[in-house]
C-alpha cells in the first residue's frame, strides 16, 4: 500500500511524523506541497529521511487572510498519475482550488 498525502505547506514540525509513517507503509508516503507567503512566517522543509517530497508550485490568490484567498497548486495531477497512489489524503479546504480535480 502506498499513501499520498496533499498539503499546502510542510511545515518542519510535521516531518518527522510523516518519515514514521512512511517506514510503517510497504508503498511508502508521497507527499506534495508548496512553499507559503513569505509574510505567513511558517518554516517548512524540503527534506524528509524516509517520505518522498514532491515541491509543489503553488499560486496564491490574494492574501491568506483575505475573505478571497484562493491556493492553485500545479502539477498535481500529474504528481498523483506518477505515484499511482492505493489512497490520498487532501486538505479538506474549499480555498485550494486544485483538489476537487484530484478527488
Amino acid at each position: 500500500m502506498s499513501l499520498a498525502l496533499q498539503q499546502r505547506v510542510l511545515p518542519t514540525y510535521r516531518a518527522p511524523f510523516f518519515d514514521l509513517l512512511s517506514q510503517h507503509l510497504p508503498g511508502g508516503l508521497h507527499l506534495f506541497a508548496g512553499d507559503p507567503r513569505p509574510i505567513e512566517a511558517i518554516t517548512t522543509t524540503r527534506t524528509l529521511a524516509h517520505a518522498r517530497l514532491t515541491p509543489a508550485q503553488n499560486h496564491h490568490l490574494f492574501h491568506t487572510r483575505h475573505p478571497l484567498y484562493f491556493c492553485w497548486q500545479s502539477g498535481l495531477l500529474r504528481w498523483l498519475e506518477k505515484t499511482n497512489p492505493t489512497a490520498l489524503i487532501v486538505e479538506a479546504n474549499p480555498r485550494y482550488l486544485s483538489t476537487p480535480r484530484a478527488i
